[in-house]
């Protein structure tokens, strides 16, 4: 009996052997990430920290991970230090714009006002904005060697009242501040300002 060409046989049984399927693997299932998708996601993860009051290192905690990895497997959550650095000012130039557009579009504005010291030693006065979606706390400000008498806080004040009320001091419905007696003074100068009495101012003064 005559025996065939064995490249001949070998190609046969390749035509007919049956396709073995395509192992899948974990590159196969995760898409990978471009560096604008990443930004975009280290953004919201930054977002995340600053609106919702968590530690920068929560990111980085085997829970956040797991979820991250069950949202998208390809996702990295960003370090502290890059959501305390780059991310955070990108983050805050964000919201910013946001919460300038919300006190643009409020009629009238309600304003809390107060000073502190940081821990430093350094003095600092600050303001909030109350809105109907809550309170902004709008600005901390280093008041630096100038002394905050009643007046210099008056003066200092109504700067940024004319920036936050976009020069139109009559949309500020009222100021509220505690109760120290720089604040009680300062209190009483605005009453008598002119062009402040549209203003309701209110102070919750020692018994």
């Amino acid at each position: 009996m005559a025996i065939g060409n064995s490249n001949s046989i070998m190609h046969t049984m390749e035509a007919h052997a049956i396709t073995k399927p395509q192992q899948t693997t974990l590159n196969n299932v995760i898409q990978k990430l471009n560096k604008a998708e990443k930004l975009r996601l280290d953004l919201k993860a930054a977002a995340l920290c600053f609106e919702g009051g968590l530690a920068f290192t929560q990111l980085l905690t085997d829970a956040m991970k797991e979820f991250c990895f069950e949202l998208n497997p390809a996702f990295k959550p960003p370090s502290r230090q890059y959501v305390a650095g780059r991310l955070l000012n990108l983050t805050y130039a964000s919201l910013k714009v946001k919460v300038d557009k919300i006190i643009a579009d409020m009629p009238f504005i309600n304003v809390i006002t107060d000073g502190s010291t940081n821990i430093n030693n350094t003095r600092i006065s600050n303001i909030s904005i109350h809105s109907r979606m809550g309170s902004f706390y709008y600005l901390s400000h280093d008041i630096g060697m100038l002394s905050m008498t009643a007046v210099n806080q008056v003066n200092w004040l109504l700067d940024h009242l004319r920036i936050i009320s976009e020069g139109n001091l009559e949309r500020i419905n009222s100021i509220s501040t505690d109760t120290c007696p720089t604040m009680i003074a300062m209190w009483a100068i605005l009453m008598v300002i002119n062009h402040m009495c549209l203003i309701s101012l209110s102070s919750r003064f020692p018994s």
